[in-house]
């Protein structure tokens, strides 16, 4: 009976079996400082133009292969600091998720897990291009409805392309996050986004589309509205950073607006001075308390229309 112990933190302490036809192990090792509650990879397209068709497998922190038994249940959890070998089979190029205690994910494309003698995760991996062999796109990015129109679907292709998988229907205020797993790898960064507004639209809108969008680099919110195909950039004036004396990862921002109360939070993975463009989540709303994960009622007071840095310090909870 194959028996491997899966918790181990040093790497001599598990055993080295042949893995069974089809499959392979990968050692993941924790150093987020959060624990992971998941792992799930899905088979990437990476020379596909048909875009990404993988299906997400189980968590994989709970995946054997047929033959393989434990002599004690598989921790659910990954804690800060693990390393763990997990069972992989299929292709070689994955997408690959990490799911966190706090239900925040982080997600990215293009992984070799074939090549990779192991994937460490640490503070900022889904946007550290050099991080893991083989990747070589964006993060992904969430995009707001402020058109005062509902959105029938949204597609982003690589520019000189046809228009491929869309999102949508998106109602007016609404958003959405939008994560390029299906982008063409070893390509130019250059992607295209074209809206199409809901048929029944008394206006009768007509598609809009913008070329030459960078989404190798992009690192901040998109907002759809009046303006947005003749603004110069679609970053989002205002910026929020970790700052780098803390010594925690901001998993979650919260949004209140002051006398009134919340508005709602938004999952995000910034290591010590890092940072990411906002959006106001409301459109015409710009004055939010902008906190950082169980300090809801601290933060700072943000202009979220108006240029500029504010830096959380101090009051981010672990």
């Amino acid at each position: 009976m194959l028996r491997r112990l899966l918790c181990s933190l040093l790497p001599l302490a598990v055993p080295a079996f042949a893995a069974p036809d089809g499959w392979r192990e990968v050692r993941v090792v924790n150093e987020t400082g959060r624990t992971v509650s998941g792992i799930y990879v899905a088979a990437d397209t990476r020379n596909a133009r048909a875009g990404f068709t993988g299906l997400w497998q189980g968590n994989q922190l709970l995946v054997l292969p047929p033959g393989v038994v434990w002599d004690k249940p598989i921790p659910p959890m990954m804690e800060a600091g693990e390393a763990r070998n997990v069972w992989l089979h299929g292709s070689c190029y994955v997408r690959f998720r990490v799911v966190y205690d706090n239900d925040a994910v982080e997600e990215r494309g293009g992984l070799d897990t074939c090549g990779a003698e192991s994937l460490v995760l640490r503070p900022g991996w889904a946007q550290d291009r050099a991080a893991f062999p083989g990747e070589e796109q964006g993060a992904g990015f969430r995009l707001y409805n402020h058109s005062g129109d509902d959105i029938w679907a949204v597609h982003v292709y690589r520019d000189g392309s046809s228009p491929g998988m869309a999102w949508g229907p998106l109602r007016n205020r609404g958003h959405v996050d939008i994560q390029p797993a299906w982008m063409e790898w070893g390509r130019a960064c250059g992607y295209t986004i074209t809206v199409v507004y809901a048929p029944y639209l008394a206006t009768r809108r007509l598609p809009q589309t913008r070329s030459g969008i960078d989404l190798c680099s992009i690192r901040h919110d998109v907002v759809i509205d009046k303006s947005w195909l003749a603004v110069e950039s679609l970053r989002p004036p205002a910026t929020i950073v970790n700052g780098a004396e803390n010594d925690v990862t901001i998993q979650r921002l919260y949004f209140s607006r002051p006398g009134i109360g919340a508005e709602g939070y938004r999952n995000v993975m910034l290591a010590p001075g890092e940072r990411i463009a906002i959006a106001p989540p409301a459109a015409g709303q710009c004055r939010y308390r902008v906190s950082a994960n169980g300090d809801v009622g601290g933060g700072a007071i943000v202009d979220l229309c108006a240029r500029g840095e504010t830096v959380l310090s101090g009051a981010v909870d672990d």
